[in-house]
C-alpha cells in the first residue's frame, strides 16, 4: 500500500504539534532540534512501512513521542520514543544510531527492544495468574537499566491499545490480556496512576466489552443526574476557599470504568459508590495549607469519617501524596482529594517527575540511578526511601486481625518486620505471633492472604533487646528496633536518677511495694514512668524516702486523675494532675477512632469530641488518645446522638426506627420536631464501632428518600 500525500500531511501536523508541546514544556531550541532530528531520522527508515490501520508506520513513534511529551519526560526520553522501533524494525545498525544519537539513546532505544521480546516470548500464554504476571513484572524490570525505557514502552502500549480495533479479534485479546496483567500493572508500581488506568479501561473493553458498555452507560447516566449537584458543590467549595484567600485550583476527576466495574462486582451499588467523582483541590502552597483546606471542608460539609485517608504525612510507594475525604451533598458522594502543586506532579506523572526539573543528561542518569538501584537512601526526603523495591521484589497482601487492616508485605519480610509496622513501641512486648489463630516463629515469612494477629504481654518485656538480629531482615526495621533498644532503657535510668537523689534515704523494696499499691502501681518503673513529667521532683521521689512527709506527698500524688477511671472507656492514660474523676459526657458522639479532648474543670475531666459546640475555646483541654486495641479486643458501646432532617411533608417514622434496629443498634430514646418547615428526628443510640454507625448513616440517606441528611451529634 503507498502513502498518500494526505497521510503525510498529517504526519506533519502531528510533528508540529509535539513541538508545540516541547515549547510549553519550556525545551531549548537546540533541544527541539534533537528532536527534529530524531524524527526525520525514523521517517527516513521506516519509509514506506504501514501499519493494519493503513496509516504510515512512522505515526506510531510519533505518538508515542507525543504521550512523552504530554507525560513532561525530558529530551532524552522523547527522542526514543521516536526511534524505539528503528533498530528492531529497520536497517539501522547500533553503530549508526550511537554515532547519530549517541550512547545514552542507544542503550534506551535497546532496553526498549529488550522489553518488546520478553512481551513477545511470554505473550503466547493464553492466561496469566497473579505469580506468573509478577514472574514477567520482575523480568521486565530487571531487563531495564533505564526506568525511562520503561516509560516508553508504557507510551508505545499506549498507543497500541487505542489503535487495537484493527487487529484480529484473537491478537487484540492476547495483547489485551498482557496489557491487563503487565503493563497497567507496572504503570500503577511508577506512579503512572492515569496511565494505568487508561491502560486497564483499554483492555477491559476489549476482554469483556459488553460489561464496559454497561459500565460506561451507568457512569455515564449517574454523571449526568449529578451534574447539578456536583456543579453546585464545586462552586461553593471555591466560594469558601477564596474567602479564606487561599490560592488554588479544583479539578474534575471520574473513576475509571474497570475500576467502577471492580466496586461494582462486589455488590456495591453505583450510588454508593464514595470515589465515583471526584474534584481535586490544588493550592500551590505548603503541605500545611492541604490541611488548612481539608477542616474547611470537613465544618462546611458533612463528610463519612472512614473514607478519610492521609497520603501526606504517610505517602504511597511511589511516592503519591494527596489528602482524601468523602462528603455527601444532595444524596451525592463527592470524593475530595487535597494536594499542593508539587503533589500533584507526583501524582500525575509519578517517578518521572523526578526528572522534571533537571535541566542536563547527568543529573537526569544521576536520578535515574538512584531510583533504579536503591541509592534514594541518601535523599533527605523521607518518602523517597519507601519505592526502594519498586522494580525488583514481590508483594503479598496480608490481614492483620489487632486493626483488622491490610498490609503490603515485601517477599523475604518476617512477622517481626510487620510486628515493628505495626506497634514499634510494644515490640518487645511481643508474646506471640499467630496465622489463623496457630502460632508462628517470629521468623516466618508471610505470604499472600495470610491472616495473622500479634499478642502481647503488658506486664514485662518478652522479647530480648538483641534477639532481633535474628528476625529482622530490612533495614527501616532494624533502625526502629536499634532505637527502641537504647529508648527501652528509659526505666532503669528514672530509677538510677531515683536512687542518686535519695541514695541511703530510699526506703526498702517491701515498703516501696506497699507504698506503690496505694496508687494502683504494680513496679517502680511505672510509676516513675507515670509522674516523670510532674513538676515538682521532691514530691516524686520524697513518697519513696524514708520521710514522715511521704504521706503528704501521697496526697499530692493522688490527686492524679485514677489509671483507671480512663481504661474504663478503652481511652489511654492520661498524665493529669489535680483531677480527681472523668465523666463521659452526653452532648457530643464520641467513638473509638474519633479525635477526643478532655476539659478540666473542678476537678473533674470532662470527655468532648474535639469539634463539640459546648467545648469553649477558654477551657483548659488535654489531647486523648484511645486505646484502640482494646476498643477491638474488649466490645463495649457508646452512646451516639443520630440527628434526621426531613424534607418531606408526609413521612412515616416507624420504617426508619424499624431500619435502625434491624441493623442491630439498641435505641436509649427518641425525640421529634416537627415544624412545617423543619422536620427532626433524634435518637440515642448504643453503638460500637464508628464504622457501624457512618453504615448506618449512608443507608438511611440513599434508602429513604424523605431523609435530606443524617449527621451524628
Amino acid at each position: 500500500m503507498r502513502i498518500n500525500n494526505m497521510t503525510t500531511t498529517n504526519i506533519k501536523k502531528r510533528f508540529l504539534f509535539l513541538t508545540g508541546l516541547l515549547k510549553q514544556n519550556n525545551f531549548s531550541a537546540d533541544q527541539i532540534k534533537l528532536v527534529k532530528k530524531a524524527f526525520e531520522f525514523a521517517n527516513l527508515k521506516h519509509g514506506s512501512q504501514i501499519r493494519k490501520s493503513g496509516e504510515p508506520y512512522m505515526i506510531h513513534p510519533l505518538e508515542t513521542a507525543i504521550y512523552l511529551a504530554e507525560w513532561k519526560m525530558d529530551v532524552s526520553t522523547i527522542i526514543t520514543g521516536l526511534l524505539h522501533d528503528v533498530l528492531e524494525d529497520t536497517d539501522c545498525t547500533r553503530e549508526d544510531m550511537e554515532k547519530r544519537f549517541g550512547k545514552t539513546i542507544l542503550e534506551m532505544v535497546e532496553t526498549v527492544t529488550k522489553v518488546s521480546k520478553v512481551s513477545q516470548e511470554t505473550r503466547s500464554k493464553e492466561t496469566y495468574d497473579k505469580e506468573n504476571s509478577e514472574y514477567i513484572i520482575r523480568v521486565i524490570m530487571s531487563v531495564s537499566s533505564n526506568l525511562r525505557s520503561v516509560i516508553v514502552k508504557i507510551a508505545d502500549r499506549m498507543h497500541n491499545m487505542e489503535t487495537i480495533n484493527h487487529l484480529k479479534k484473537e491478537k487484540q485479546i492476547r495483547i489485551a490480556s498482557e496489557t491487563f496483567n503487565i503493563y497497567a500493572n507496572i504503570a500503577g508500581r511508577l506512579g503512572l496512576y492515569h496511565q494505568k488506568t487508561r491502560l486497564l479501561d483499554l483492555s477491559f473493553q476489549v476482554l469483556e466489552p459488553e460489561k464496559y458498555e454497561s459500565i460506561k452507560n451507568m457512569i455515564d447516566t449517574s454523571l449526568k443526574n449529578c451534574r447539578e449537584s456536583l456543579n453546585n458543590v464545586s462552586q461553593q467549595i471555591k466560594d469558601i476557599l477564596t474567602s479564606k484567600g487561599i490560592d488554588f485550583t479544583v479539578v474534575e476527576r471520574i473513576k475509571g470504568i474497570y475500576s467502577t466495574y471492580k466496586k461494582i462486582e462486589k455488590g456495591i451499588d453505583i450510588k454508593n459508590i464514595h470515589d465515583l467523582f471526584a474534584l481535586r483541590i490544588i493550592t500551590n502552597r505548603e503541605d500545611i495549607e492541604c490541611y488548612r483546606i481539608l477542616g474547611l471542608i470537613h465544618i462546611n460539609f458533612t463528610f463519612l469519617p472512614q473514607t478519610f485517608k492521609d497520603y501526606i504525612s504517610s505517602p504511597k510507594l511511589n511516592l503519591y501524596q494527596s489528602l482524601h475525604t468523602t462528603i455527601t451533598f444532595r444524596k451525592v458522594l463527592l470524593e475530595i482529594q487535597i494536594r499542593n502543586s508539587a503533589m500533584d506532579k507526583t501524582a500525575n506523572f509519578g517517578v518521572a517527575a523526578h526528572w522534571l526539573y533537571k535541566q542536563n543528561e547527568e543529573d537526569i542518569k544521576e536520578v535515574t540511578s538512584e531510583l533504579m538501584f536503591d541509592i534514594l537512601n541518601n535523599s533527605d526526603k523521607e518518602i523517597s526511601k519507601k519505592i526502594k523495591n519498586i522494580q525488583l521484589t514481590k508483594i503479598y497482601d496480608v490481614l492483620l486481625l489487632n486493626n483488622n487492616k491490610w498490609y503490603v508485605v515485601n517477599e523475604g519480610s518476617t512477622v517481626l518486620d510487620l510486628a515493628c509496622r505495626y506497634k514499634p513501641e510494644k515490640i518487645f512486648y511481643l508474646k506471640t505471633v499467630f496465622k489463623e489463630g496457630v502460632p508462628v516463629d517470629l521468623n516466618y515469612n508471610p505470604i499472600k492472604d495470610d491472616v495473622l494477629s500479634f499478642e502481647y504481654n503488658d506486664g514485662h518485656e518478652v522479647l530480648a533487646h538483641h534477639s532481633w538480629e535474628e528476625y529482622v531482615t530490612f533495614e527501616d526495621a532494624k533502625k526502629i528496633f536499634r532505637s527502641l533498644a537504647t529508648d527501652n532503657d528509659e526505666p532503669n535510668k528514672l530509677v538510677r536518677e531515683l536512687k542518686n537523689a535519695l541514695k541511703d534515704k530510699l526506703e526498702s523494696a517491701k515498703e516501696i511495694k506497699r507504698r506503690l499499691a496505694f496508687l494502683n502501681f504494680n513496679t517502680l518503673e511505672s510509676y516513675l514512668e507515670f509522674y516523670k513529667n510532674f513538676s515538682n521532683k521532691e514530691i516524686v521521689y520524697g513518697f519513696l524516702s524514708k520521710t514522715r512527709k511521704w504521706k503528704k506527698y501521697y496526697l499530692e500524688l493522688s490527686k492524679g486523675i485514677s489509671k483507671y477511671e480512663l481504661l474504663l472507656y478503652n481511652i489511654k492514660d492520661k498524665n493529669i494532675f489535680n483531677c480527681k474523676k472523668a465523666i463521659f459526657t452526653e452532648c457530643c458522639t464520641k467513638l473509638p477512632g474519633m479525635d477526643i479532648i478532655g476539659v478540666l474543670n473542678k476537678g473533674v475531666l470532662f470527655i468532648h469530641r474535639f469539634d463539640c459546640e459546648r467545648v469553649s475555646d477558654k477551657s483548659k483541654k488535654f489531647i486523648l488518645e484511645w486505646d484502640l486495641d482494646k476498643a477491638t479486643e474488649l466490645t463495649r458501646s457508646y452512646p451516639a446522638t443520630l440527628i434526621i432532617n426531613i424534607n418531606s411533608k408526609i413521612f412515616k417514622i416507624n420504617p426508619i426506627i424499624h431500619f435502625i434496629t434491624s441493623k442491630g443498634f439498641e435505641i436509649d430514646s427518641f425525640d421529634s420536631s416537627l415544624k412545617e418547615d423543619n422536620k427532626v428526628l433524634t435518637f440515642k443510640l448504643q453503638v460500637n464501632k464508628i464504622n457501624n454507625l457512618n453504615l448506618l448513616i449512608t443507608e438511611l440517606t440513599y434508602k429513604f428518600e424523605q431523609i435530606s441528611s443524617v449527621k451524628f451529634k
